[in-house]
């Protein structure tokens, strides 16, 4: 009888454990709240606010600023070395037209990651008005309206200093998804660019809504 009692003893010692095994293997497996992931994300409007705002983030990004200067203001008139510009050797060399294939200022990574994150809106914006009803149709098209300027405004600044580069017509969702690209033809790009910003110019936003909260 004893041997009974020590055995059905054992028993309940390990489905205790198995059970308790289990459930923290379930615990282990279940993602936090907090923890963004494609499932959890892209479901309601704050979601495509927050990468609006992202995008608006990265186009303020000094790489993109500085270069945008570097590519525009300083190559006219308006511009002359001072004393100290020789100190930044690749400014010096954009400056006096003596471009180095390693010079930071050639450097156009910026411009495309902010071009892919405003496609990535683009084409995920309609998916969040199917599951949000508070995100209607007509602001899925002011939004898309919007990254598609900021879109071609970067890829505007890349076809001037550029001329001829690569093209991206769909959203990467990741570095590995990426793969080397041809140039195409600039003048190609601007028009295409030009097609796409007239049609959606009567979709986009005349006035954004005051904010209660600032002066």
């Amino acid at each position: 009888m004893k041997h009974y009692i020590n055995k059905v003893k054992l028993l309940t010692l390990l489905s205790v454990i198995s059970l308790s095994l289990s459930s923290c293997g379930d615990f282990l497996l279940l993602e936090p709240k907090t923890f963004v992931t494609e499932d959890n994300f892209w479901n309601e409007k704050n979601d495509v606010d927050q990468m609006v705002a992202g995008v608006y983030c990265m186009l303020q990004n000094s790489n993109i600023i500085s270069r945008c200067i570097v590519w525009g203001e300083l190559r006219s008139d308006n511009i002359t070395d001072g004393k100290d510009v020789s100190r930044n050797e690749d400014l010096y060399r954009t400056l006096k037209e003596t471009l180095r294939p390693n010079n930071t200022y050639c450097d156009w990574a910026q411009f495309y990651k902010t071009i892919n994150a405003a496609q990535i809106v683009i084409e995920r914006a309609p998916s969040v008005s199917e599951k949000d009803p508070t995100y209607t149709p007509s602001q899925v098209a002011a939004t898309q309206a919007e990254m598609k300027a900021i879109k071609a405004l970067c890829m505007f600044y890349l076809v001037r200093a550029f001329k001829d580069i690569p093209y991206p017509t769909h959203a990467f969702q990741s570095e590995l998804d990426m793969e080397p690209m041809p140039a195409h033809d600039g003048d190609s790009i601007v028009r295409d660019m030009i097609v796409e910003l007239e049609s959606c110019v009567s979709q986009a936003m005349r006035r954004y809504p005051k904010d209660e909260n600032t002066n």
